[in-house]
């Protein structure tokens, strides 16, 4: 009998004085197999409750513009390399210095700070494109209660830590504290990653429509409702 943990055993049988070697290595390749899925989703759990402990969201100021400029980038650099989507982003026409430094100046800029560094950033106010106001949304009224997020993005080292959901979290809370009764986004159809992280939220599809945007021209965005 071969002991590997103080919970998992692997006995060798022995027939006809000869041993299976084939089935002692299917065994042991199924054993340490599970172990390191094992080892993997405890490591993954251990970042997740650290990221989600350690992040602060803020509302950005002046000094944060070049850092949150640089992360935008930085995601629309990643997004181009890795993903089959488009992610409709130009730093030349949106989100761009000039739309930041806006942002920050109205004190919409939101960012999700490790310390000083910035780990995520997003707009949030109550002005929509005029195709938004063609949805059939289940809060249409009051506007200045119905808060939009724009430009959502996160550091691509923190992808798949928990730190995107966190910061959703917080900017939920964020217009919830502000006397919000309802936040309405759109993204691309297309943006699998970005829809699946909105659905888990607690965000609501409604329709997919058209959208005509200075930085991409004419794409599907899905429409998405948090209703408090």
């Amino acid at each position: 009998m071969l002991q590997f943990s103080r919970y998992k055993y692997i006995f060798i049988f022995i027939k006809d004085n000869k041993i299976n070697f084939k089935k002692i290595k299917y065994l042991l390749l199924n054993f340490f197999k599970n172990n390191i899925k094992l080892e993997k989703n405890h490591i993954k759990g251990k970042m997740k409750k650290q990221t989600e402990s350690k992040m602060i969201l803020k509302i950005a100021d002046a000094s944060q513009i070049n850092q949150i400029l640089s992360l935008y980038k930085r995601v629309i650099e990643i997004v181009a390399k890795t993903s089959p989507f488009s992610l409709g982003w130009n730093i030349d026409t949106y989100p761009s210095l000039k739309w930041i430094t806006d942002s920050v100046s109205k004190k919409e800029m939101l960012v999700f700070c490790e310390e000083e560094n910035i780990v995520g950033a997003c707009s949030v106010n109550h002005s929509v494109h005029e195709g938004f106001k063609l949805v059939d949304w289940k809060v249409k009224e009051p506007e200045n209660k119905i808060s939009s997020i724009h430009a959502f993005c996160v550091n691509p080292d923190f992808w798949r830590t928990g730190a995107s959901i966190a910061f959703l979290k917080e900017v939920i809370g964020y217009c919830r504290k502000n006397g919000d009764i309802a936040n309405h986004l759109d993204v691309f159809d297309t943006n699998e990653r970005a829809i699946k992280l909105y659905k888990k939220a607690g965000f609501e599809q409604r329709e997919i429509r058209e959208m005509n945007y200075e930085s991409c021209g004419i794409r599907k965005s899905m429409m998405m409702e948090f209703v408090f």
